[in-house]
Order: structure tokens, then sequence, then C-alpha cells
């Protein structure tokens, strides 16, 4: 298996950058969030505030999106199942949404349960989740991945999400391009 996703990751990294990258997103995001992280050129800035920034690739069959928020550290934000879904769910519900008055995105754990693996990640504290994602009050829903993890130095969790939208479609690749996009994550290079 890791002969295989060595491979696999290599092909899929040649996907992403070969076309080149997004260098105003990745300053953007080094300036106001203080993490450094290669955005690929097909993802353009959908929204930016002093927490948040959300960024999206859309193409005729697939939406994949990149939203990285940061939240100060506390008990209630520590890495755990209970607080992301309870953080992801809060999140979603303020930022996404679909032309449907009163919609908004929401973490849909009834019939898959979210898979959950703490681990280290740029020699820190995270917790990934894995799971589905549906639209309430909509008919809309696809894959997500996230990432929360512990800045022990700057106070703070940060919250790495990706979600995509394909119906018809298989989301696995995608989702591993999100992956690799979240494998240039440093926050100690800065």
């Amino acid at each position: 298996m890791q002969v295989f996703n060595k491979a696999d990751t290599e092909k899929f990294i040649e996907q992403i950058y070969i076309p080149g990258q997004n260098l105003e997103a990745s300053k953007l995001i080094e300036s106001s969030l203080d993490i450094s992280i290669k955005i690929p050129r097909a993802f353009q800035l959908a929204h930016h505030d002093s927490t948040a920034v959300w960024l999206r690739k859309e193409t005729d069959k697939i939406s994949s999106n990149i939203f990285i928020y940061s939240l100060p550290l506390s008990d209630s934000t520590l890495p755990s199942p209970e607080h992301h879904k309870r953080i992801r769910n809060q999140l979603t519900k303020n930022y996404f949404s679909t032309h449907i008055e009163g919609s908004y995105m929401q973490i849909d754990d009834r019939v898959l349960p979210i898979y959950y693996q703490s681990m280290t990640f740029d020699k820190k504290e995270t917790l990934q989740a894995r799971g589905l994602w549906g639209m309430v009050n909509d008919f809309m829903g696809g894959s997500f991945l996230s990432y929360m993890i512990v800045d022990k130095e700057r106070q703070r969790v940060i919250f790495l999400d990706g979600f995509i939208h394909a119906p018809g479609q298989k989301k696995r690749p995608e989702l591993r391009k999100l992956d690799m996009i979240f494998s240039t994550f440093n926050i100690d290079q800065l």
C-alpha cells in the first residue's frame, strides 16, 4: 500500500501543480492567517475575512473547495470528535448556503459515520476527519475531509477543511488531491 500511495501521490502532485500555483491566494493566507500552504492555480478566492479563507475550483462536473479557519485554543476547541462535529457544523452553517433561503451545510452522519484519526500533522497534534456533508433545506451533498491542528505557539487551532460536490463522479481522486494540497501546510517555516 505504501508503494501504491507513493506513486499515487506523485501523480496527483503533478496534476495539481503542473499548471502552477495561485501565489496571490497563498500570500493572502500567509499574511492574514499566518499559515503557509501551496494553493494550485485552479483554485480561486471565494471569501476572505480576518479568521477564514475559502477557495474553490469549479469545473463542469466537480466543485472542489478549501476552507481554512483559525480558532482560539481552548478546552472547547481541542481536537476531539465531538468538538470537530460541533465546530464544523457551526462554521459551515455560517459560511455555506445555496440560493435557497434557509439552506446551510451540515455533516450528514446518518448513514455513514465520520471516520476520525488522531495523528501528527506538520509535527502538531491533529485530528483528521472524513465523512459526508449535506445541505439542509436543499438537495446537495458530498464528501469532506478535515484537519484540526493544534498550534500551541500561537494559542490557536487551525481548521483545514476540504469538501467536494461531484454528482455522479468519483470523489476519492478529488479528496486525494485536497489531501495533497493540505500536505503543503506549514506554520513553523514562516
